[in-house]
């Protein structure tokens, strides 16, 4: 199975991070993604809305201190569950 993701803009309110940082943030966040993808398929709900213009993966709690490779995981789950329509796996 081949899987394309392609996000065009990441919107993440609330958090100031360096450019470094940043680096560190989508490094995590497409190893959480390509991780669950593979792990757990697209699914039906991916296939059936292959071109969405937006994913609300809802909001995360971040608690103290904004950990760029934490807070990559975590975003990279909520939009799992995003893509997923909400179904728990």
């Amino acid at each position: 199975m081949n899987i394309n993701l392609h996000i065009d803009r990441l919107i993440i309110d609330g958090i100031d991070i360096g450019p470094q940082q940043k680096k560190e943030l989508l490094h995590a966040l497409e190893s959480s993604l390509k991780q669950q993808l593979l792990a757990q398929g697209a699914g039906t709900a991916i296939r059936s809305h292959a071109h969405r213009n937006s994913v609300n993966g809802g909001a995360i709690n971040v608690g103290t201190g904004a950990d760029p490779v934490r807070l990559g995981r975590m975003i990279g789950k909520a939009i799992c569950k995003g893509i997923d329509g909400g179904i728990k796996r």
